[in-house]
């Protein structure tokens, strides 16, 4: 996709290039966790069905592959792109 311009791929061809840059950066660090967005409200008696996203997005889920993931806090729902995220920090 180098040095063209965007009006000379389809919907599809650019479609398939954000798909492929996502999956590329699920791979890399994550840096929007849930848990920081104001739309995250998780309960400790939750159902298996419960979705704490107040706006009811699909989330992730990263499980910590060993103790220094756990103390550096990289672990739980995510999205890698969220237009809904506002952060509540």
């Amino acid at each position: 996709m180098k040095n063209r311009l965007l009006k000379e791929f389809t919907t599809f061809q650019l479609m398939e290039e954000v798909t492929d840059r996502l999956r590329d950066a699920e791979s890399s660090e994550i840096m929007n966790w849930c848990d920081d967005c104001a739309h995250f409200k998780p309960k400790d008696d939750a159902s298996d069905k419960y979705n704490p996203c107040l706006k009811k997005h699909a989330l992730q889920f990263h499980a910590p592959l060993d103790m220094g993931e756990v103390s550096e806090g990289n672990y739980g729902f995510y999205r890698l792109v969220c237009l809904d995220r506002v952060d509540s920090r």
